[in-house]
């Protein structure tokens, strides 16, 4: 709707009008009536154009469409007269407006604070006028409770306020009103303040539309509805409201919103990074979109709220329904009217007060938000209601009121609410966003965590995942909102007033998980969707309820989500018990839109297609696809319309049945035989047995119908696999995809582009699967195509393949073999000893033709001579042979026989002969396998049949002429007309050759390109024939010959014949001056023109060498375009020329007229006396099997594909980072402190880093003694003024830390770095166990953490003094050294082994050229998997100390479980520092030689 402007005005009213009134309508271009006739009616012309002005407004878009159109009709005008007839009957949107406003200001009411009493702590105030009130408002901004009308004469009533009355009168000497700008006193006399007597309770008059200014943005707005009330309980405020909303706000219409989605979080300091965003707006809008879900936030233009307005704005949409365009998207602010800033703006100062409708409040937004000020609307939101507790500037009086909405929204419609599902999202927030996902999990409204985010939302998830350390949650909530001032830090009060802060924000955390099931978390930094989140969470807070009707609720949530694995998984549970019918609607939606993967698991729930899809409901889809405004049912709808059908007709099983067989030829109801009903049976019951639903035998094939109809693809598929006979569906499918195209308006390119992709996509899988059975039994696959199907009205797949064009599948292997075998009928031997048998016929009978038996035991010679004459191939051999006989016979005619005065022999002969050509097309035509004699026309009949056929009935009319005697020249003319088309219908036999076939279709094709050739040069030919005749006769009389010269002339002169003689005067013309009574002028003569030859010069160049060589690039474009596919298009040729000689008479033209005498009577002789009954081709059993077999090999098929997309690059990436993502989060839950600092730390390059500085205080606060025993002694030592010092930097290296570890979140999403070494994939993910993994995978721990940490340099050590005793400062080299003379020592395994992060030195990065591999025997390239433990040193909370000792062993007897056998032994150690040593003394060797030298 980017074409929706902001100043459209969709309702109108009579103010809406003014600007009429002013206006001069006398002039046509200030309303232009369109040329209507002015009206006679008994008004002034000023009334009648504000009538058609009003009555134009008030059209609908489809009326107003027609506006311009009805404009150049003379005596129509733009505005209809039968609408200006009722336009005198009051307004139906004035009418609606009234109601809206007199609804407002009946039930809602809004309070004033009506004493100003200055509130206290206002020393620094300077100005008389800034003072503020207990209330929160300064004196000017109070509005009285009573005014009176002003006796100025002004445009309109204004109200004037009596200010006096605010002030109490102890305070009137300290204020002086006039002149507010005075200093006022240092302190004010003692006045009480009480909210219940100061503020006071009046009717709303801030209600109406909000027109923001300051902000543009693509596709233009729309003012937002507003309105401003108190929470009240009595009357329900939250109750009106939503009443509000749904009768005047129509904010449910056109769509019904499925979730409710809650946001709540930061505001004034809160931002969300570019990835952050990305991930919380696209899931926001896919959400949204996908359920016409309901944003809800506190609507002000700042943090969490500004980011649910910018999602809406990306996905904003709007959508015109019943006159009106509506919002796509509804997002409702829900904020305290004290806190909104500019709010004077939206209230309706006038006397009478009927709110911002026609004068729409406009709203000046800002990006600016400064510090314990009113903040600014958002200006994406669309709906805002202001809740007013009489407070101002402070935020607050909101969150019961939002609370009370959302629960009565939630709550099912049987105990009086709306039954919309509402899920509450928590982005990052203050201590009210905990207080708000408290209320909710209250309401039992499920909350979404987004981790990550910071503050609220970090804590929350925290204590959800380690509720038992409360410690350490106290100092998170106390380090994100009660972080004490340097200066109140010795302060008592201000530590008790932290600390019972802290309390209670903790006893509100320990609320909320108590409702575990009720909480989910989503971290915004993977690589997860928020939407697929919103879903889980509904769905798990609704696993306990158990009820049938809550169970298809979810489900229909799943269905808008298109989360079939959930719904799998939470829905459709092994002990859910459903009753009959409960999955009808599920189903109907699911196929209506497409789904397949719900279709198949309401299937395997034990639901019937054959039960589910009735006639009835089969119909009912129909209507319903027809009702969707959807660009896949426009073709269908089309169809409909060509056939002279209505659209917005029911469906009936007559009028699909004409549809169908538009398409297909044929078609069957395929419905099931009804029992007969007995007479004794009374009439109840046969009233009930006809109420019975009707089912189908095949109803997967009328599902494929619809589906493909409807351009469903994927349910056509569905259809294919579940339903039988799937080669011949899949054929049948192509085929309604053909014809489908056809009725496809031209203009309408790109939907006929798809449906013929769809047809190609359905050739291209008929043909493949065909293969497949071709490669498991030739024979049998050669059985499927052959078969005539039971399901497809009796037709086989090739007869469907040839009449949808599909070549693909007439080409296959399977399809070539069958029509060989038919082609030759059994007959082995080669074409030459097929010739030759031709020739001496009683060869057939004898061993020197090889004939198949045909499933007898044995063949006697008659068989096998009976067999050779019925056989395509000899039928071909015998027509052509007998055809050049004739062809010889009926020259010799033309040349030599023909008689003028008398009918020779062998001219009868050949009309007899060519009689014979009629009967045996005719007989062809009614025989040929197609299901009626339209289609054998449009599938064999031809430009040569054609041809043939005319030429023939020529040829008989011609010898009726001959014999009438007196027009011999005339028939002799078309004798040999007849014979040049005789010899062109030779053309025919080349089609079996596989060169000279397809040359045939090119000829076809350029002969049609020829015609459109020609019409372009007629123009150019004429155009000079004109010119040039014109210009050399300057007189000429009217004769037939003008024509000619025109033509004639030019046409030759094309080819070269130039005849310039032709353009020079002509000397025979003679002129007879003295012939008074005939005087002939010499201007009738011809006579050269000197622009003549310039025009023939020009006339040439573009005849011979601007069209010629375009005709040549035509020609050579079809020469390519058939030549690609000159195998094909000959198979395909050949698939018609075996059924046409498959069906001709055993004997060829002239003899076949015995022939077709023969069956004349036999089929009289059935049809009349006996009926024989008609055999079959396989019985049920034969049947049975095929299609047993073509569906085995079709899921073959489908199995080799899926296997062979597995395999692909696309796929494996993504399914390589979804498993890195899996073992990611294993490290992170398995191996590393639940602190978010360690992990900061741990995951962080600079915690990597960190290992080269020098000792900090966060490293020298935990000191480990290790005892021989392995038991660890830890003490905390005294903090000294050095290590006091160190603070600030420890807390900027800590930042730093979670900085990094952002962009390694970042560096995450690269898929290039993580995947460079694509061929150690297998072997990062072989482990057993997630320990396993983990030691898998350190040798690629650069792609997943940054740092290359090299695993070699993981040792075990003895003693922590030692180690922790080297100098800092002290050189990488040195450093290893120390480490490795250290590990000389015999440690043990159940010593304790420090991780990379613990060592004061970092470990060198492995080459870059050698790669490591876990089924290596080598111990040099066998990472270590020494575990990984780590200790938080910078933390101050000693329960992590006390239990240090249990968890070390709890995580060693875990490891001595999983990996007994994988443990590094004393000597592998001792190998590995034996290399270290080496390395160590081969560099200092080279150093000491590059010294000496």
């Amino acid at each position: 709707m980017a074409g929706i402007g902001n100043r459209l005005k969709i309702h109108p009213s009579d103010k809406n009008l003014l600007a009429f009134r002013r206006q001069d309508f006398s002039i046509q271009s200030q309303f232009d009536t369109g040329g209507g006739t002015s009206s006679r009616m008994m008004m002034t012309r000023d009334e009648t154009d504000i009538k058609k002005a009003k009555t134009q407004e008030r059209l609908t878009l489809e009326d107003v469409r027609f506006s311009d159109m009805r404009k150049k009709v003379p005596l129509l005008g733009r505005v209809p007269q039968s609408k200006m007839m009722v336009s005198d009957v009051d307004d139906i949107f004035e009418q609606q407006k009234k109601e809206h406003i007199s609804f407002i200001k009946l039930n809602f009411r809004q309070l004033e604070c009506q004493q100003f009493v200055p509130a206290t702590n206002q020393q620094k105030i300077e100005k008389t006028g800034a003072l503020k009130c207990h209330c929160g408002e300064v004196l000017k901004n109070h509005i009285p409770y009573e005014f009176h009308e002003s006796t100025q004469q002004r445009k309109r009533n204004v109200p004037a306020y009596r200010y006096e009355n605010l002030i109490p009168p102890d305070l009137e000497p300290f204020i002086d009103l006039n002149n507010l700008g005075s200093k006022p006193p240092e302190k004010f006399p003692p006045v009480e303040w009480k909210a219940d007597q100061a503020i006071k309770v009046k009717t709303t008059t801030s209600f109406g539309k909000i027109k923001f200014t300051g902000m543009e943005q693509v596709g233009g707005m729309k003012p937002a509805k507003y309105l401003r009330l108190t929470d009240e309980e009595k009357p329900d405020s939250v109750s009106l409201a939503i009443k509000l909303m749904k009768d005047h706000w129509k904010i449910m219409e056109p769509n019904t919103p499925s979730l409710i989605i809650s946001v709540v979080g930061g505001a004034k300091n809160f931002k969300l990074n570019g990835k952050m965003r990305e991930t919380f707006q696209s899931g926001l809008i896919k959400a949204s979109q996908t359920t016409n879900a309901w944003l809800i936030t506190s609507g002000f233009n700042m943090g969490a709220m500004k980011e649910v307005g910018l999602a809406v704005r990306e996905g904003q949409s709007f959508e015109w329904y019943k006159d009106r365009f509506a919002h796509g998207l509804r997002c409702i602010g829900i904020a305290p009217w004290g806190y909104v800033k500019n709010r004077n703006c939206l209230t309706d100062h006038t006397i009478k007060v009927e709110g911002k409708f026609d004068k729409i409040a406009e709203y000046l937004t800002s990006n600016v938000i400064e510090h314990a000020k009113p903040v600014p609307l958002n200006s994406d939101h669309t709906h805002f209601i202001f809740v007013d507790d009489g407070y101002r500037n402070l935020y607050r009086g909101v969150a019961k009121f939002r609370a009370r909405f959302e629960k009565k929204l939630s709550d099912p419609i049987e105990k009086g609410g709306e039954g919309i599902p509402v899920v509450l999202i928590v982005v990052e927030g203050g201590r009210d966003a905990i207080e708000d996902a408290k209320t909710s999990l209250e309401h039992n409204i499920p909350v979404i965590l987004c981790e990550g985010t910071g503050r609220a939302a970090d804590i929350l998830v925290y204590a959800y995942t380690n509720p038992e350390r409360g410690t350490k949650i106290r100092k998170l909530i106390k380090k994100a909102y009660f972080e004490l001032k340097q200066t109140d830090k010795d302060d008592p009060k201000a530590k008790q007033k932290a600390e019972d802060g802290i309390n209670n924000v903790f006893e509100s955390v320990k609320s909320c998980i108590k409702k575990k099931d009720m909480i989910s978390i989503f971290h915004i930094n993977k690589h997860e969707e928020l939407d697929n989140e919103i879903l889980k969470i509904l769905l798990k807070a609704k696993a306990g309820e158990v009820t049938e009707k809550q169970r298809l609720e979810r489900l229909k949530l799943a269905l808008k989500w298109d989360r079939a694995d959930i719904a799998q998984e939470e829905i459709f549970r092994e002990d859910a018990l459903w009753s009959r019918g409960s999955f009808d609607e599920a189903m109907e939606t699911a196929i209506l839109t497409d789904n397949v993967k719900f279709v198949q698991i309401i299937l395997n729930q034990g639901v019937m297609m054959r039960e589910f899809l009735t006639s009835k409901r089969l119909l009912k889809l129909y209507d319903l696809a027809l009702k969707e405004i959807d660009i896949n049912s426009m073709p269908f709808k089309q169809l409909i319309t060509k056939l002279g059908m209505r659209e917005n007709e029911e469906m009936k099983m007559e009028k699909l049945s004409k549809i169908v067989i538009s398409l297909m030829d044929k078609f069957d109801y395929d419905m099931e035989e009804e029992e007969d009903i007995d007479d004794n049976v009374n009439d109840n019951d046969n009233e009930r047995h006809k109420n019975e639903p009707v089912y189908f035998k095949y109803p997967y094939k009328q599902l494929l119908i619809w589906s493909a109809l409807l351009l469903r693809q994927q349910m056509t598929h569905f259809a294919l696999k579940m339903g039988g006979e799937p080669v011949t569906s899949t054929v049948a499918a192509s085929r309604i995809h053909f014809s489908l195209a056809k009725y496809i308006h031209r203009n309408e390119l790109s939907v006929k582009n798809k449906v013929l992709a769809y047809k190609e996509e359905f050739d291209e899988l008929a043909s493949d699967v065909l293969d497949e059975c071709h490669t498991r039994d030739p024979t049998t696959a050669m059985m499927i195509a052959e078969r005539r199907s039971p399901t497809w009205s009796n037709m086989t797949s090739m007869q469907m393949a040839a009449s949808a064009d599909n070549q693909t599948f007439l080409a296959s292997v399977v399809c070539q073999n069958s029509i060989g075998s038919t082609w030759k009928r059994g007959i082995g031997s080669s074409w030459q000893k097929v010739f030759l048998v031709s020739l001496f016929p009683f060869l057939a009978a004898t061993p020197f033709l090889d004939i198949d038996k045909l499933g007898d035991n044995k063949m006697s010679p008659t068989y096998k001579f009976l067999t050779f004459l019925t056989s395509p191939i000899a039928k071909f051999t015998y027509h052509s042979l007998m055809y050049l006989m004739f062809l010889m016979l009926f020259t010799y005619f033309v040349l030599v026989e023909f008689r003028t005065c008398e009918i020779t022999p062998i001219e009868g002969v050949c009309i007899v002969w060519i009689s014979t050509f009629i009967i045996d097309n005719a007989y062809t035509c009614l025989a040929f396998p197609s299901p009626s004699i339209t289609c054998t026309i449009r599938d064999w009949f031809g430009l040569l049949k054609f041809l043939d056929i005319g030429n023939c009935i020529l040829a008989i009319v011609a010898f009726i002429m001959h014999a009438e005697g007196s027009k011999a020249m005339e028939a002799k003319s078309i004798f040999c007309i007849n014979a040049v088309v005789f010899y062109i219908r030779v053309l025919e036999i080349y089609t079996v050759n596989s060169r000279l076939g397809p040359k045939m279709v090119m000829i076809k094709k350029m002969m049609l390109e020829l015609g459109m050739f020609i019409l372009v040069l007629t123009i150019f030919l004429v155009a000079y024939g004109v010119a040039s005749q014109g210009l050399m006769h300057l007189q000429r009389h009217s004769n037939w010959n003008i024509l000619k010269d025109v033509v004639y002339f030019p046409y030759w002169q094309l080819y070269g014949e130039l005849s310039l003689d032709e353009i020079k005067d002509d000397d025979t013309c003679i002129y007879n001056a003295t012939d008074m009574a005939n005087k002939t002028d010499d201007s009738y003569c011809r006579k050269f023109h000197g622009l003549v030859p310039v025009l023939l010069a020009a006339y040439l160049m573009i005849g011979n060498i601007l069209l010629l060589n375009l005709l040549i690039a035509i020609f050579s474009n079809v020469f390519h375009a058939v030549q690609v596919n000159s195998n094909r298009i000959w198979k395909y040729q050949m698939y018609l020329l075996v059924m046409e000689f498959d069906t001709k008479a055993s004997l060829v033209p002239p003899l076949s007229i015995f022939i077709h005498i023969y069956l004349l009577f036999k089929w009289i002789f059935r049809h009349t006396c006996c009926r024989k009954s008609k055999g079959r081709q396989y019985g049920s059993r034969h049947l049975e099997y095929l299609q047993l077999f073509e569906k085995e090999q079709l899921s073959n098929y489908l199995r080799k594909k899926k296997a062979d997309a597995k395999s692909s690059t696309d796929i494996s990436i993504f399914s390589m980072q979804k498993r890195i993502d899996e073992l990611y989060k294993m490290i992170k839950e398995e191996f590393l402190d639940d602190d978010p600092a360690t992990v900061d730390r741990e995951t962080s390059k600079a915690g990597f880093e960190s290992l080269y500085r020098p000792k900090t205080v966060g490293e020298a606060t935990l000191e480990r003694q290790i005892s021989k025993t392995g038991s660890i002694k830890e003490t905390v030592p005294i903090h000294t003024k050095e290590n006091e010092k160190e603070k600030k930097p420890r807390k900027k290296k800590k930042k730093k830390a979670k900085d990094d570890e952002i962009k390694l979140m970042k560096a995450k999403d690269d898929e290039d770095n993580l995947f460079k070494a694509k061929d150690d994939e297998d072997k990062l993910f072989k482990a057993k166990d997630n320990e396993d993994k983990l030691s898998k995978a350190e040798g690629d721990d650069d792609k997943l953490f940054k740092p290359k940490v090299d695993e070699e340099k993981l040792f075990k050590i003895k003693d922590k003094d030692k180690l922790l005793n080297i100098d800092k400062n002290i050189e990488k080299p040195e450093a290893e050294k120390k480490v490795a003379d250290f590990l000389e020592e015999k440690v043990s395994d159940d010593e304790y082994a420090v991780t990379p992060s613990s060592l004061p030195i970092s470990p060198r990065r492995k080459s870059a050229t050698k790669k490591w591999t876990t089924d290596s025997d080598s111990d040099d390239e066998k990472p270590s998997r020494s575990l990984r433990m780590n200790i938080q040193h910078d933390s101050d909370d000693n329960s992590d100390l006390n239990n240090f000792d249990q968890f070390k062993k709890t995580r060693r007897s875990k490891r001595s479980k999983s990996r007994s056998q994988d443990s590094f032994s004393e000597e592998d150690l001792k190998y590995r520092g034996s290399k270290i040593r080496q390395k160590l003394r081969k560099k200092r060797s080279r150093k000491n030689n590059s010294d000496s030298h």
